[in-house]
């Protein structure tokens, strides 16, 4: 019984990440997205594969349609505030985001980190 209650829970708290990165993508207050991106990456406490890979794919989905420069000003340090968390699944999270993320942070930003 337990078991059938937390995984109906693990799925609704799945329906919420396109809700999220709707009102992330398109609220016009950067302190409101901010707070959301926060509870994205913080929805599950250790986010299995199957959850890792639902938040990378809206985030994919994300970078893909906003500007450049919010990716990396916004989305990106909050993956880099979970990159200590406690849990190794978190920072699973944060490793595999980061690498998949990559593609769209500009090539200058790279360069910056580099040196």
């Amino acid at each position: 019984m337990t078991f059938r209650v937390a995984s109906e829970l693990n799925t609704r708290v799945q329906e919420l990440i396109p809700i999220l990165l709707s009102v992330i993508k398109h609220h016009p207050d950067n302190s409101v997205r901010d707070v959301l991106t926060n509870q994205l990456f913080t929805l599950a406490k250790k986010p299995d594969d199957a959850f890792r890979n639902i938040i990378i794919t809206g985030c994919i989905a994300l970078a893909r349609t906003i500007n450049p420069d919010r990716l990396e000003t916004e989305l990106l340090p909050q993956l880099w505030e979970q990159v200590s968390n406690k849990h190794p699944e978190r920072r699973a999270l944060v490793a595999e985001s980061c690498g998949t993320l990559a593609a769209y942070v500009k090539v200058a930003r790279f360069l910056i980190l580099a040196s």
